[in-house]
C-alpha cells in the first residue's frame, strides 16, 4: 500500500547553500527516511524506531521520547519536560551551540517546555505533546529576571536576534510564535543591522498578495519567550506509518466515536456486528443484552474507532527562509 504522506517539491528545494553538516544532512536526511520507512515497518520492535511522532501537536503523542541533554550551552527549566523527537532536539541544540560560539560571553539559554517523556498533555500548554515544540526564552540583560516579561530595554536583542535567525535559517520550521511587541523591536533591530528590508518583513508579516504566511507569528503571552516548532519530518512519517500498530499493541489510545443502528427485519447481532467490525460479545455489553436476541426497531449503539487528529496528515517541510544572498 502507499503512503498517504508526500513530500512537496518544495521540501527539497530552494534550501541554499548548506554551511554545517546539520543543515546539508536535513533535507538528505528526511528523503532517506521516506524511502527506509516501507522497511522499517516489517520491523518487530517498535523501540527499534527511536523518536516517534503521532497527530497533531495539540491532540497527539510522543513515542520513544527522547531526553534532551544537559548542555554547556543551555539549562532547563523544567527538566521532566525536557523530551522530543532527534530532529527537534538536533536543530534546536545547534541554534542554542551557534549563537554562544558566534557571539562571546552569551549567556546560556534558558528553555522551557518541549514534551514529556511519553508525550500527551502538558500543563499548562494546548500544545507541546508530539515532541515538535520548544519554549525558547529570549537573552536578557543583566539583572533581568528571565521569567518576567520582556521590555525593550532589558532584552538582549543582538543575541534573541541571532537565535531566531538561527532558526528561521538553519532548521526546520513551522513556524515561531512571539508577542507583537517583541515582534517589533527584534524588526527594528534587524533592519537597523543591515539584514535585507524585503526579507525582514516577510518574516514578520503576511504578504496578502502571494498568500504567503509569515514564518514569526503573534502568540498573546509570549513575551518573555519564543515557542518554536519544529517540523520532524522522519518521526512524524513513522507516526503516520505505524498508527494502526501503535493503536493495536496499546502504545496510544484512539478515540471512539458513538453511532446507533436501528434494527431493520432479516438483521441478525452477528450480521450487524460484521458489518461495523464489532465484536457480538462488545455489542451485548454496550446495549446490555443478556443474549443474541434483538427485534426490528430496536435501536443499538455502536462504538466505532476514530482515527487521531492529524495521525495521517501530509508533512511538509515549508522552504528555509534565507536571505537573498
Amino acid at each position: 500500500m502507499r503512503s498517504r504522506l508526500a513530500y512537496p517539491p518544495s521540501a527539497f528545494a530552494n534550501r541554499g547553500p548548506a554551511s554545517s553538516r546539520v543543515r546539508a544532512a536535513c533535507g538528505l536526511l528526511a528523503l532517506l527516511t521516506l524511502l527506509a520507512l516501507p522497511a522499517l515497518a516489517r520491523d518487530k520492535s517498535i523501540s527499534a524506531y527511536g523518536p516517534i511522532s503521532v497527530g497533531r501537536p495539540n491532540a497527539g503523542f510522543l513515542i520513544n521520547a527522547r531526553r534532551m541533554p544537559d548542555g554547556k550551552d543551555w539549562v532547563f527549566n523544567v527538566p521532566k519536560h525536557a523530551y522530543a523527537t532527534d530532529e527537534t532536539i538536533e536543530q534546536l541544540s545547534h541554534c542554542l551551540r551557534r549563537v554562544r560560539a558566534e557571539i562571546p560571553d552569551s549567556a546560556r539559554v534558558m528553555l522551557g517546555s518541549l514534551s514529556a517523556k511519553r508525550g500527551g498533555k502538558v500543563a499548562p500548554h494546548d500544545s507541546h505533546r508530539t515532541g515538535r515544540d520548544a519554549d525558547v526564552y529570549f537573552f536578557r540583560q543583566p539583572g533581568a529576571r528571565w521569567y518576567e516579561a520582556a521590555t525593550r530595554e532589558d532584552t538582549d536583542l543582538k543575541r534573541t536576534w541571532a537565535l531566531l535567525r538561527c532558526f528561521i535559517t538553519d532548521a526546520d520550521v513551522d513556524f515561531v510564535l512571539i508577542d507583537n511587541a517583541v515582534q517589533g523591536w527584534l524588526e527594528e533591530y534587524a533592519l537597523g543591522a543591515g539584514e535585507p528590508r524585503a526579507w525582514v518583513r516577510s518574516l514578520f508579516h503576511d504578504d496578502a498578495s502571494t498568500k504567503n504566511r509569515s514564518v514569526v507569528r503573534h502568540a498573546p503571552g509570549h513575551v518573555a519567550h519564543m515557542h518554536v516548532r519544529f517540523v520532524s519530518p522522519r518521526a512524524r512519517l513513522l507516526g503516520a506509518q505505524l498508527y494502526e500498530r501503535l493503536v493495536r499493541e496499546g502504545y496510544i489510545k484512539g478515540g471512539y466515536a458513538a453511532l446507533q443502528h436501528r434494527v431493520l427485519r432479516g438483521d441478525t447481532l452477528g450480521g450487524i456486528g460484521r458489518k461495523y467490525h464489532v465484536p457480538i460479545a462488545t455489542l451485548k455489553k454496550l446495549n446490555g443484552l443478556v443474549s443474541s436476541q434483538i427485534r426490528v426497531g430496536q435501536r443499538l449503539i455502536i462504538r466505532q474507532p476514530v482515527e487521531l487528529r492529524g495521525a495521517k496528515d501530509a508533512v511538509h517541510i515549508p522552504p528555509r527562509r534565507r536571505p537573498p544572498a
